[in-house]
């Protein structure tokens, strides 16, 4: 079972638009204790089958699974990773704002952001035996990228969202989650 979308990179020298996340974990970054002058981060974790991530971190270092891309795409410089999502109910567009510096301050290590994969890995972790023999995971493909704070010294060319990058971001971690299943049951 996948759950296969788009999703918001973080960090665009380690996920470009298109690039392709499988993640190990899944954190909730909205549970925490709001203070008077801060917040307190409690994290809630959702993970996914450990066999299924296996056989990601091993295929995304080939470039098989990028001849199932749909459509005209150049996928020269696309690429598969594994990672960490930060994922909750809420839309992050720039990297300074009011979320953007929780995630920075707690949850630095997470190189993309997307709104519903938690509550997929939630869900199949409290199915209990029912689930024992089914393997889930989620692929996301990145579609844009969070605004970053100016930096005169960088380059800050990137374009955030270019035409078509929904698409070309939903067509990527499609082919990748085609190839894992085909790699599992060879």
């Amino acid at each position: 079972m996948f759950f296969v979308g788009i999703a918001g990179s973080r960090k665009p020298k380690d996920f470009s638009i298109g690039d392709v996340i499988f993640p190990e974990s899944v954190l909730s970054y909205e549970g925490g204790k709001s203070e008077k002058e801060s917040f307190l981060s409690r994290p809630d974790v959702g993970s996914l089958t450990y066999a299924i991530l296996e056989i990601a971190k091993a295929e995304r270092k080939k470039d098989d699974w990028k001849m199932l891309i749909q459509n005209s795409w150049k996928t020269d410089s696309v690429k598969a990773d594994i990672g960490i999502i930060a994922s909750r109910e809420q839309v992050v567009e720039h990297y300074e704002s009011e979320v953007g510096k929780i995630l920075t301050k707690h949850f630095n290590h997470t190189s993309v952001v997307e709104m519903e994969g938690f509550g997929f890995a939630k869900t199949f972790n409290r199915q209990g035996r029912e689930t024992s023999m089914i393997q889930a995971g989620i692929v996301r493909g990145i579609s844009d990228i969070i605004e970053q704070p100016s930096n005169k010294d960088e380059d800050n060319s990137i374009d955030r969202r270019p035409a078509n990058a929904k698409q070309f971001a939903s067509d990527t971690p499609a082919a990748f989650a085609y190839w894992l299943i085909y790699k599992t049951f060879e």
